[in-house]
């Protein structure tokens, strides 16, 4: 395979991992039922092993993989700082105390969102 037959298997396996993150988060927001967001999830999980397993081939994905990341540290971050203060918010404006620990069990999806979301925006910018 050539490197770049590789790269745009590389791309296509983001563009699917966002793909499956917009679905999860339609799925979840729509009370679908858990079989489909567990399939979701399980999209996002192979995505995510298949782009960290096919490696960073060159410094344009090298790149973009590590804008991933940071956005999604920065994510993680500002989820936990800012995540109780809008629970709470949520739970006082709502009058109903939920429980749900929001900032420890969004984590996860904040920073698979936090990455698709930076690797995609530098992506954008650099083909602009």
């Amino acid at each position: 395979m050539t490197a770049a037959k590789r790269t745009k298997l590389y791309l296509v396996a983001a563009d699917l991992g966002t793909l499956a993150l917009a679905g999860f988060l339609a799925a979840a927001a729509l009370h679908w039922p858990d079989i489909v967001r567990g399939f979701f999830v399980g999209v996002l999980l192979v995505v995510v092993l298949a782009l960290f397993w096919r490696g960073l081939r060159d410094e344009y994905l090298e790149q973009l993989w590590n804008r991933g990341t940071s956005a999604a540290f920065f994510a993680v971050v500002a989820w936990f700082l800012f995540g109780p203060f809008l629970e709470g918010l949520f739970d006082g404006l709502s009058g109903s105390d939920a429980q749900l620990d929001l900032p420890q069990t969004g984590a996860a999806i904040f920073a698979i969102g936090g990455f698709y979301l930076g690797f995609q925006i530098a992506r954008i910018r650099s083909a602009l």
